[in-house]
Order: C-alpha cells, then structure tokens, then sequence
C-alpha cells in the first residue's frame, strides 16, 4: 500500500514524442500537452486521442476534445507489445500557452 502511495504521488515525466514515450517504464505517469487533431470511439466509451504531436491516447470518456489544447496526465502501459498511454485526467485549456518559464529579472539599478 505503501509503495502505491509513493508511485501515485510521483512527479510525471513530460513527453513530447513517440521516442519519449518508448524509453518509459510501464506505470510511469506522464505529461502531455498539444491539440487535439483526431479522436475515435475504439468500444464502449473508450476513446483513442491523437495530438498534433502524434502521441496517442487512450481514455475512458465521453466527452469530444477535438480541436481543443489539452494537458493530459496519464500513465504508460502496453498492449499488444506497443507502448501507449492511458490518460488518467485531461484539462482542455482556453489558451495555447500552457508552460511558463522562469524569468530571472537583472537586479534594479542604482
């Protein structure tokens, strides 16, 4: 139960590509970001979502993200000897900016 915790509460990796996602280990939790370009129903209510960085997902849900930007958090698993990802929470964001990057401001002069 112990361990659980730990994995669960483990900071994601951010990927950005196919390569990325290949040296992963399974269960190891991610972070993706992108629009969403195209979405299919697979069965039932599980979905596959490709961004426009061509990194697929899988998600049980019902609700269309396409054409939205998006930052998924999910883990790595595979089936059928591919590596993919399973999403776990999606954000559909308003705006394309999604990281911001630190500033380091020069100190005021004197």
């Amino acid at each position: 139960m112990f361990i659980l915790v730990i994995l669960l509460s483990a900071e994601p990796v951010e990927i950005s590509s196919e390569k990325d996602l290949a040296d992963l280990e399974v269960n190891k939790r991610v972070v993706l970001l992108g629009e969403v370009v195209s979405e299919k129903v697979i069965y039932g209510k599980t979905k596959e979502i490709i961004l426009d960085n061509e990194i697929k997902v899988y998600c049980e849900c019902t609700e269309s993200y396409k054409n939205n930007f998006v930052r998924i958090v999910g883990k790595v698993e595979k089936y059928k000897g591919k590596t993919q990802v399973r999403a776990l929470e999606i954000f559909v964001s308003r705006l394309k900016i999604y990281l911001v990057f630190p500033v380091t401001l020069p100190p005021p002069a004197s």
